[in-house]
């Protein structure tokens, strides 16, 4: 008997794009989460969902109006894949302070883990950032005044791992 393992990704169209194929609304893999789930694993059928989510305030608003639907539906997620790359780009709004602006980062994130963990005992996945920047030529960063994006995303990586050990979620 095969049974549906739910995936629930939440993030931008980066994270989109990782785990939909083109036909199911992604817009670069022939291949998606679930065409390498399924024939692999056949006891299982992966029914992957997205929901475009802006940085882990968004996250959280998600997860809160999704609550009470995972109570009263069938399908419940297995697994939630979490995208930060929005993060990065906000972490400059957050403060200007990078220590600030991270300590913020890190206790919206903690709040969205406790709650799909509190909800639907899911699986929790988080996407990291590539640091890869080709627009970025900064070789010093002492005269810098304002951080980079692949400083940034220097910093969120970070604290994602972090909190993965205090908190039991995979990066």
């Amino acid at each position: 008997m095969t049974q549906t393992m739910g995936v629930w990704a939440l993030g931008d169209e980066l994270l989109r794009d990782a785990v939909l194929r083109t036909g199911e609304g992604g817009q670069n893999l022939e291949t998606g989460l679930a065409d390498v789930v399924n024939p692999r694993y056949t006891d299982f059928n992966a029914e992957v969902r997205f929901e475009r989510c802006p940085g882990v305030g968004g996250l959280r608003a998600a997860i809160e109006e999704s609550a009470d639907a995972f109570a009263m539906s069938e399908w419940s997620p297995h697994v939630v894949v979490l995208g930060t790359s929005d993060d990065v780009l906000d972490l400059a709004g957050r403060d200007p302070n990078p220590r600030m602006a991270m300590e913020s980062f890190d206790q919206e994130l903690t709040e969205v883990v406790d709650r799909i963990k509190g909800v639907c005992e899911a699986h929790v996945l988080v996407a990291n950032v590539s640091t890869y920047d080709p627009a970025d030529l900064t070789s010093n960063f002492s005269d810098s005044q304002a951080e980079t994006v692949s400083m940034r995303a220097h910093r969120v990586n970070l604290a994602l791992l972090h909190a993965s050990h205090r908190l039991g979620f995979s990066v």
